[in-house]
């Protein structure tokens, strides 16, 4: 599918999602966090946020994100962090290697698809046993996992990862 159809079928069921054919803007962002209430608390929140923004952990402590004001506002927020340390490098890699980066970033989407993808069979199972109410306690989980594997596709614009996303949304909407 075209950039072009892809525009249209975004338009067709209302989602907005911009498509480019690679990431080629990255941060890199290190930290090194006391083992405090404050450096917990912080490491907690950013590892919530990058997730919901399309984080790929690089090592401990060093995740590659997108560059965007999102993930620049987290690693401001790790830096307020009392006795800690971020480091932040823009332009992660080489141009060279956007496309290696992306695939990798791509990679770590594919995994959580799948698992969404999982659990609405579970929920489909359980809604043909008529066991509503194991359906009813999956719901917050799989919309939270939906809500935020999107905000990681959008920032990434894959068109494959787009789709499957919206072929979920719409298996999501049918239980």
């Amino acid at each position: 599918m075209s950039k072009e159809g892809m525009e249209v079928l975004a338009r067709m069921t209302d989602s907005k999602i911009q498509i480019r054919d690679i990431v080629d803007r990255w941060i890199l962002i290190s930290y090194d966090l006391p083992h405090s209430e404050a450096g917990d608390k912080a490491r907690q929140e950013f590892l919530t946020a990058a997730k919901a923004i399309g984080a790929c952990r690089h090592t401990d402590s060093c995740y590659l994100l997108p560059d965007s004001p999102d993930a620049q506002s987290l690693a401001l927020s790790l830096a307020k962090t009392e006795g800690g340390e971020v480091i932040v490098w823009g332009n992660a890699q080489p141009l060279q290697k956007a496309e290696e980066i992306t695939a990798n970033y791509d990679a770590a989407l594919r995994p959580i698809l799948k698992n969404i993808s999982e659990r609405l069979d579970r929920m489909n199972y359980y809604s043909r046993k008529n066991h509503q109410k194991r359906v009813i306690q999956m719901i917050p989980k799989t919309q939270r996992l939906l809500r935020n594997v999107e905000a990681a596709i959008h920032r990434r614009g894959s068109e494959v990862l787009a789709i499957w996303l919206e072929l979920l949304k719409q298996r999501y909407a049918q239980i």
